[in-house]
């Protein structure tokens, strides 16, 4: 599950540790190059492309400004878990037969009940250097409040889904994670029994959401 903070996300790893990962791996991409000779040509580039990939992946989160390195164990970390667990408790609240959403900080929060879900679509976004996976829910108000793994409480968010719809898959989210980097919209559950070309176009309408 990826983790925002201060609209950054978070990694749990030091940063020096990443930063000797990017070294290494272009390191060993030069000392393949270097000793080209030495290497089937297929092993060459299986060399270059994987540690050369990786170490690209690496550096780019090193220097993009959305992405904070944090070690679990430090202060700071440990300040950021106690804020990010805060948050969480206050946005969402869970009751009987559903739960409160705090969506706007200057209106009150909104109750969703399970039993007035209508359909649920599962998939996923391309983040560039990674996915993340996301949940449209359709409610008998018309209303669709889309979730995704920085939602805060998002495990139970889906333990309380398969517990109020069971026809729910119960292998979805592994299913949609791969491959990597292609959407998979695909149709959790639809109160009317309807396939997913009908339910996308009952409520993406066409062409289908991307």
């Amino acid at each position: 599950m990826q983790e925002v903070y201060n609209n950054r996300r978070i990694i749990w790893e030091s940063k020096s540790k990443t930063i000797r990962s990017v070294i290494f791996s272009f390191l060993f991409v030069a000392g393949a190059v270097w000793t080209r000779a030495s290497y089937s040509p297929w092993l060459f580039w299986f060399n270059i492309v994987f540690f050369g990939g990786c170490g690209a992946v690496a550096l780019y989160q090193l220097l993009s400004p959305r992405i904070m390195f944090v070690a679990p164990g430090s202060k700071l970390g440990r300040e950021i878990r106690k804020a990010l667990d805060a948050e969480a408790m206050e946005q969402i609240q869970f009751f009987e037969g559903g739960f409160s959403l705090l969506e706007n900080p200057d209106m009150p929060p909104r109750e969703y009940h399970w039993k007035e879900l209508e359909a649920a679509f599962g998939y996923k976004t391309d983040c560039y250097t990674t996915d993340e996976i996301y949940l449209d829910l359709f409610w008998a108000d018309a209303a669709c409040l889309t979730l995704s793994e920085s939602t805060p409480q998002w495990l139970t968010i889906l333990a309380e889904l398969h517990k109020h719809a069971p026809a729910v898959p119960p292998n979805w989210y592994a299913d949609i994670a791969v491959p990597v980097f292609e959407t998979k919209l695909t149709l959790l559950f639809d109160a009317k029994g309807r396939s997913q070309t009908e339910a996308e176009r009952a409520y993406y309408g066409a062409p289908a959401k991307p």
